[in-house]
């Protein structure tokens, strides 16, 4: 590393040069670092203790401190060192730290880059909309170093009261989701030591997660899925296709709706390709789907419905952001749509409100077993990873795709669909 005499005019010299870095001459462990463009920083490198790696610590701005400023506050900085083992970065990095808000760590936790796995759409959007919604008013201004647990607490319990309203089935849910998103933060804050401690450790969560009356959702009588089924023409015709196809595959909602027409593979072995990247994949592994019979054929008049659109199930352009510069084409039915038609319909069919478009995964799960499809097979058909890598073996050396069995457990559930929408008697289907 080149050396410069300690010197006015040789600094404001070197400042104007190219980028670099230089010792300054008889003061020990103090630097120039020339950045470019006029600019430079005072720095300091130093051991922080015998044996460790040298780190570097910046004093200021080149421009504004002088250069006997430097001097003297670089002298003091590792007499500091020296005398009282104060490290001169991890303590500014703490004085740093004791300025940061709640509201200042929870927008680097979640901009974090360092993630193991990238937060998804919607996770995201979720985390955003709990914060805004009720931790930013409440916490959002207070030093993360100062947070402690009686605040938490007595937060969450404003928030749990805020968001209860018993006549219409809510149970004050928000306040548990809010300390989960506040956990994170804090547990994050403690590893980057931004603080001391974790303040919601320990803390119980203000409702449970599992509706004390039992089961919120619950998977379709036989009598219900017919009056579904049947009633769905009602619907948009799209829509229709969409909910049949959901009940037929056991598809979520997200894996469905933005289908592209080149992950549609037709022809006697037809099958549906779905990414890992896809929205609502929660496993995040490749999958294909093989198409029984009726679903092949609502996905070919689909394909003959969606005109020029890349996607299955084009969106309603009308419904799009008018500041987005999307082209139509590129628009996929939105994921609230077929929930949204399903609602409306129970609603006419006089049919329990508690039966989502997601309770027809437990339906085919009910069926297949009804009918002795291996566990396993089960497992496969609704890709469900847990089980599937519950072994070493299956885990790392397995690479058969199941699709044959997956195929005969999804036209062995269609043919008993259909006997329960046509309201015929059961025929004994088995595995």
């Amino acid at each position: 590393m080149p050396e410069i005499a300690s010197n006015v005019l040789t600094v404001k010299a070197r400042l104007k040069g190219e980028p670099a870095v230089y010792r300054i001459k008889g003061v020990p462990g103090l630097h120039l670092a020339v950045l470019g463009g006029g600019r430079g920083s005072w720095r300091i490198r130093y051991r922080p203790r015998r044996g460790a790696e040298k780190r570097w610590h910046t004093i200021g701005d080149a421009l504004t401190i002088e250069l006997g400023d430097a001097i003297t506050k670089a002298r003091e900085l590792l007499a500091g060192l020296q005398l009282d083992g104060v490290d001169p970065k991890a303590a500014a990095d703490k004085e740093a730290a004791a300025k940061l808000t709640f509201s200042d760590v929870y927008r680097e936790w979640i901009d974090h880059p360092g993630r193991k796995r990238t937060l998804r759409v919607r996770t995201r959007a979720e985390y955003e909309r709990i914060f805004k919604a009720h931790v930013e008013k409440r916490i959002g201004s207070t030093k993360i170093a100062f947070l402690d647990k009686a605040t938490v607490k007595a937060k969450l319990e404003e928030i749990r009261k805020a968001t209860t309203d018993l006549k219409r089935g809510y149970r004050g849910l928000q306040a548990t989701k809010s300390l989960t998103l506040i956990r994170a933060v804090c547990r994050y804050a403690l590893t980057k030591e931004y603080c001391e401690r974790d303040p919601t450790f320990g803390l119980d969560r203000p409702v449970p997660d599992a509706n004390p009356d039992g089961k919120q959702n619950r998977p379709p009588t036989n009598e219900e899925l017919k009056l579904l089924w049947n009633g769905a023409d009602a619907m948009q015709p799209q829509t229709a296709r969409a909910f049949k196809l959901i009940v037929l595959l056991g598809k979520r909602v997200g894996e469905l709706v933005g289908v592209l027409k080149s992950e549609v593979e037709l022809g006697e072995n037809a099958n549906l390709f779905i990414p890992g990247t896809r929205e609502g994949n929660k496993s995040r592994e490749d999958q294909r789907v093989p198409l029984p019979p009726l679903a092949l054929k609502l996905i070919e008049e689909q394909i003959a419905a969606s005109g020029d659109s890349q996607f299955l199930f084009p969106g309603d352009t009308a419904m799009r952001n008018s500041r987005s510069k999307t082209k139509e084409t590129e628009i996929h039915m939105n994921r609230a749509t077929p929930s949204d038609a399903l609602r409306r319909l129970k609603d006419d069919l006089g049919i329990a409100e508690n039966v989502r478009l997601h309770d027809m995964r437990g339906l085919i799960v009910d069926q297949l077993a009804a009918m002795r499809v291996p566990s396993e097979y089960r497992s496969h058909v609704l890709h469900h990873t847990g089980d599937m890598k519950a072994t070493l073996a299956s885990r790392t050396y397995t690479t058969w795709d199941f699709a044959d069995e997956k195929r005969r457990a999804l036209e062995l559930w269609e043919k008993r669909l259909l006997e329960i929408v046509e309201g015929k008697k059961p025929s004994g289907l088995r595995w």
